[in-house]
């Protein structure tokens, strides 16, 4: 009983920290043409956690760049979903 306890416990104090990199880039978006983002390449990184178990990915610029395999980032984005017990985070990046 004792042990049972000791786990519950463990479980309920226990505790995750995330860092996020805070924006203090500013970009000058009037130069992008955004008549022409549909001819953007994308790429993503994503990191997800399932019920408290993760981050299983990374949610990395430089993943990202390299899943779109994009040469020059113009524009990044972030996004966040939230279904039943499952949560992700991923830095999106647009370029060529």
């Amino acid at each position: 009983m004792k042990l049972a306890i000791l786990a519950i416990s463990a479980v309920l104090f226990s505790a995750c920290a995330t860092m996020h990199t805070p924006v203090v880039n500013n970009t000058d978006l009037s130069k992008i043409d955004f008549s022409k983002v549909s001819a953007m390449k994308s790429g993503e990184s994503c990191a997800r956690w399932y019920f408290i178990f993760g981050p299983f990915g990374t949610e990395s610029l430089v993943t990202a760049a390299k899943n779109g395999g994009l040469s020059k980032v113009e524009v990044v984005d972030y996004k966040q979903e939230s279904q039943f017990f499952v949560f992700s985070r991923c830095i999106v990046a647009y370029g060529r």
